[in-house]
């Protein structure tokens, strides 16, 4: 109706608010077509929503919708993309004290929670306290409901995003323990039973890691009296029962042992939160998303067949490499191998492709569970990159992500890589990263020209962190 009415002839101010309600409106019907798992028939809706937003001239409206993307990317699995629609809204929360300008941080301290990204969770969320302390509500917020941002979900946001990181468990638990506080005396246009839901999930997470296995059963004990659908913002009947699934897979997790694997955030389990971080026993990370400022890890698609085929079809490439450049036939089988690999569980391999920022494919970087060592707490890394990037920095920064993914994210205790004695340029990509030179393996591999012995470095955890600062 409100679109019919654009057809017609109105003042100009009628003919704002005729775009501020239409708005709303396909921002609305973006909102439930995300929940009802549509994150394609939701992001056409949300474009829908921005060119109103945009043609009403409303800073609010353009805030919530940037966020709304964002946060429809996030729950596909697309951290990088998120985080693209948070920057695409900065420049409008700057200039609306709304709480969508409250909304826009709190979902950039998510983003680059799965990111990793630790010192901008702090400050996202920094921001967003001090938005909400300069909120003065708009007409998106006299409306309520999903177009409002909430105090308990800001706390709940705040939770989830600390949840990712290690070494910031007790804050998670800190704050998923105030987000249900506050729902528990939230007035009824505030409560959400599945943001409560997903705010008792982060604080069982959090407990697991803390080794407070029973208080994390206790974290999760009230979800399942959780209605299963509700008028309350920001639930779904779609929402409320993966809900129950993570619940159900969290309460689990409280009574597995010590040496239990981690699952992904993305598992069959819990198919829409992005992890149900488990316990402590190497593997299990699916899909690996780890960005730095130059270059991310993701997992391989089909798609990637012919730029992979520039770096091991390259015979400089292959000249430090166990095989002969490879044609496509076998460039599209080694795709499909790992792959299937990376479908595995418990996983213990993780042959990612490493991208530019503009998603342009340099390298293969692999990192591999050494299955047969005691309680599989080593790990072997390995990096091809594509020649005409040589001595750009590159290599080290593949490695580095290697090293992040096996300490940081996997729980491994040593890892190690093994070169050619000619192939300098790793040499000195590992030395630099703090990788010791251990000894020779001597006639470790059987190349076409005979056997080829390799040299080993290494690196262990208490070394990496040391390094850390």
């Amino acid at each position: 109706m409100a679109f019919r009415l654009l057809e017609g002839r109105q003042r100009p101010a009628e003919t704002a608010d005729l775009y501020l309600l239409s708005g709303i409106i396909s921002g609305m019907l973006a909102k439930a077509s995300h929940d009802l798992g549509s994150p394609h028939a939701a992001m056409s809706q949300a474009r829908a929503a921005i060119i109103c937003a945009e043609n009403a001239g409303h800073d609010g409206l353009r805030t919530w919708v940037r966020v709304l993307q964002s946060v429809i990317a996030y729950w596909a699995g697309s951290p990088h993309e998120a985080a693209r629609y948070v920057d695409a809204g900065v420049e409008y929360a700057a200039r609306t004290r709304s709480s969508a300008a409250v909304w826009l941080p709190a979902q950039a301290a998510r983003v680059w929670g799965v990111l990793g990204d630790a010192e901008r969770v702090s400050e996202a969320i920094a921001q967003a306290e001090y938005a909400r302390e300069q909120t003065q509500p708009d007409e998106l917020d006299d409306f309520g409901g999903i177009m409002t941002f909430t105090q308990p979900r800001q706390l709940y946001y705040a939770a989830d995003a600390r949840v990712w990181l290690s070494g910031e468990e007790r804050l998670a638990a800190d704050s998923a323990s105030a987000a249900i506080d506050a729902y528990a005396h939230a007035g009824e246009s505030e409560q959400s039973f599945s943001d409560e839901a997903g705010a008792r999930a982060d604080l069982a997470l959090a407990r697991i890691h803390l080794g407070d296995l029973d208080g994390a059963a206790e974290a999760m004990a009230g979800v399942p009296a959780f209605p299963l659908t509700s008028g309350s913002a920001g639930s779904s009947p779609a929402r409320d029962a993966s809900t129950r699934r993570c619940a159900r897979r969290t309460s689990a997790a409280a009574t597995w042992p010590p040496t239990s694997r981690r699952r992904s955030r993305t598992s069959p389990d819990c198919p829409s939160r992005p992890r149900c971080r488990a316990a402590s026993r190497v593997g299990g990370m699916y899909p690996v998303s780890l960005s730095s400022a130059r270059l991310a890890l993701r997992e391989f698609t089909p798609a990637d067949a012919e730029p992979l085929l520039a770096v091991y079809g390259d015979p400089r490439v292959a000249e430090h490499m166990s095989f002969e450049p490879r044609n496509r036939e076998q460039i599209e089988a080694t795709i499909a191998g790992v792959t299937k690999a990376a479908q595995v569980d418990p996983r213990t391999e993780y042959s990612l492709a490493a991208v530019l920022p503009d998603g342009e494919l340099v390298a293969f970087a692999r990192l591999a569970i050494d299955v047969g060592h005691p309680l599989q707490n080593s790990a072997q890394l390995g990096f091809a990159l594509r020649a005409d990037r040589w001595r750009q920095g590159l290599g080290t920064e593949v490695v580095r992500l290697l090293l992040r993914l096996g300490f940081e994210h996997l729980g491994v205790y040593r890892i190690w890589g093994a070169r050619s004695p000619r192939n300098g340029a790793s040499a000195a990509v590992m030395t630099k990263l703090g990788m010791i030179e251990e000894g020779v393996i001597r006639g470790h591999l059987k190349l076409a020209t005979g056997w080829r012995d390799s040299v080993v470095h290494s690196i262990l955890v208490p070394e990496w962190k040391a390094l850390q600062g």
